[in-house]
Formats: structure tokens, C-alpha cells, sequence
């Protein structure tokens, strides 16, 4: 069963520390290796492809971020400004170059759910078939660009 997420502030730790189990005070986890986290999201510091990003997430329980309500977004949009000029890669891509925006759960993007930069900008191009996320808004770039990741994990209390 999924949990709710806990929106709380955003605090350095280590990758290790979600391996395990996330705490139960959940949004004050301990500082360690650059890495930040926020209840069950992480944001680490390195930079890998779409690809290398999505198994480091799972490596760790979780997966890329699925991003699925304004709230959830208003969150990442505080959390991201810790990182100022810094693109995450976030859980949707274009899948087949269909224009069909998929979440790493395979779920349809929902338009309603969405904040693409270029708003009226074709978002099926050859090539940019994943998503990054930027100043609060979506950016799609190839897939394998080196960029920082927010993994989102479930956690187990």
C-alpha cells in the first residue's frame, strides 16, 4: 500500500540511509553526502542519463518521481530551490516517439497534471523524449543527457 507523502524541509542525506527504512520523522532525516532529501523524495547531487538515473532510483526502493497533484508540485517547486540552476530528471518520457508521455508506472500524463516550459511548443520531438525538471516547469531532452534525479520512495514505517 502506497503511503502519503510528507511534505517537510529539505535536508542533506545519504543514499544509504532509504536503503534500510525511512524513519518515521521522515522530513528530518540525517545530513550526509550532499545528497538532500524531503519525506520520501531524494535528491541526489550526481549526474547520469534518464536511464541510469531510473536504476539508481530503484536501486534504492523507489523510482523516479511521479509527480501527480498540485500539491506534489507546489512541494518540489519549494524543495527545488535549494538547487538553483540544476535540472532533475523527473519519471516521464515520450515512449516510442508516439507523443504519448508515460509515467515510470505507466501511467498517461494527465494535461490537467502538467507544466511544460514552452507551453504551445512541440513536445514529440525525435530525440527529447525524456522529461527534466527546471524551475518548477518540464523540459524534454534526450534521454541521455547527464542531469541530477529526484527518486521518489515509498516508505515503510
Amino acid at each position: 500500500m502506497r503511503q502519503k507523502h510528507i511534505y517537510g524541509n529539505v535536508t542533506p542525506m545519504s543514499e544509504i540511509d532509504v536503503k534500510l527504512k525511512c524513519p518515521s520523522d521522515a522530513h528530518a532525516l540525517p545530513e550526509q553526502d550532499g545528497n538532500y532529501s524531503a519525506g520520501d523524495y531524494i535528491f541526489p547531487t550526481d549526474e547520469m542519463s534518464w536511464i541510469s538515473s531510473r536504476v539508481k532510483c530503484q536501486e534504492l526502493g523507489g523510482d523516479l518521481v511521479i509527480i501527480n497533484s498540485q500539491e506534489e508540485h507546489k512541494f518540489l517547486v519549494g524543495a527545488m530551490n535549494t538547487f538553483i540552476n540544476s535540472l532533475h530528471w523527473i519519471g516521464l518520457r515520450n515512449v516510442e516517439n508516439q507523443g504519448r508521455w508515460l509515467w515510470v508506472d505507466e501511467t498517461l500524463l494527465m494535461q490537467n497534471l502538467s507544466w511544460w516550459k514552452d507551453i504551445g511548443v512541440d513536445h514529440e520531438s525525435e530525440r527529447e523524449d525524456c522529461v527534466g525538471y527546471y524551475d518548477g516547469q518540464w523540459v524534454d531532452m534526450p534521454c541521455s543527457t547527464s542531469e541530477r534525479r529526484i527518486c521518489e520512495i515509498t516508505c515503510t514505517h
